[in-house]
């Protein structure tokens, strides 16, 4: 049976920078402010400053934060990033969504084919958890586990192992962790985190409702949109949106307390 890859020891950095996230999702750090030095991150993060600074590292890559040498680490929005910038950083996360995009809508189509109401429970229960997240500030990097979980639980459902541990291995943090910071990067504003949650609810749906051909098509885009908000349109693409999203619960005011950093917690 294939292990879902959900509340696994991450690497340390990963740990810190999915930290700073928070911190920069939650508005303690807006767009061109200073992130604290290496130093502070490390004692705060309580880890070496080599792991505070490969988590600063990390976070450059993809696109969250600018080195400016001499002045510091400052945050900046992804999107003002050149294209060229990003395909370099981002080559593998690019590739790995790519890969997504042509095996998950199959998935989704089993799934629909296949699922037991069990199965359905589970599912909503992982998208019931994420509107709970938002709807409490956060942590952003709970949402973004949630979100690989219920992919990988969907690969579960298709009833094919091959399948399965195929999308295992593309939500596995460890394999692909600058993967998992760039999409807990995309969720740093409201509109996206309740665009991931109701772009679930519509595969969910799809799938319940037993439409193999709509299951497909609602992961095909959900995928396109999340790589398009990554890695901007392809040459000649058009930008995909949702018609429309279906309402969900309005999100609280943000927490303004930088709260701890501490690795030394377990991650939730």
């Amino acid at each position: 049976m294939t292990i879902i890859p959900i509340d696994v020891p991450r690497r340390r950095y990963v740990q810190v920078a999915e930290r700073l996230l928070d911190a920069i999702g939650r508005g303690d750090y807006p767009v061109g402010s200073r992130l604290p030095g290496d130093r502070e991150i490390a004692a705060m993060a309580q880890v070496s400053r080599p792991t505070a600074r490969e988590a600063i590292l990390a976070l450059e890559l993809i696109g969250a934060v600018e080195v400016r040498h001499g002045a510091g680490v400052y945050v900046i929005d992804p999107r003002l990033r050149s294209a060229e910038t990003a395909a370099v950083a981002l080559g593998v996360p690019q590739e790995l969504i790519e890969a997504r995009v042509s095996v998950e809508p199959t998935v989704a189509r089993l799934s629909a084919q296949r699922t037991s109401p069990d199965d359905i429970a589970r599912l909503r229960a992982l998208l019931d958890d994420g509107e709970a997240v938002i709807r409490d500030g956060g942590p952003y990097s709970r949402l973004s586990q949630l979100g690989l979980r219920f992919h990988a639980e969907l690969g579960q459902c298709c009833g094919n192992r091959v399948l399965a541990d195929i999308v295992c291995h593309f939500v596995q943090v460890e394999d692909h962790p600058l993967w998992v910071l760039a999409n807990e990067l995309a969720l740093r504003n409201p509109e996206a985190q309740l665009e991931q949650v109701n772009e679930h609810r519509a595969i969910l749906g799809a799938i319940e409702a037993r439409d193999a051909d709509r299951a497909a098509t609602e992961m095909s885009m959900h995928l396109q949109r999340l790589r398009q908000y990554l890695f901007g349109p392809s040459r000649g693409e058009l930008p995909i949106h949702r018609s429309s999203a279906p309402a969900t619960a309005g999100r609280p005011e943000r927490a303004t307390s930088f709260g701890s950093l501490s690795t030394t917690t377990p991650d939730i």
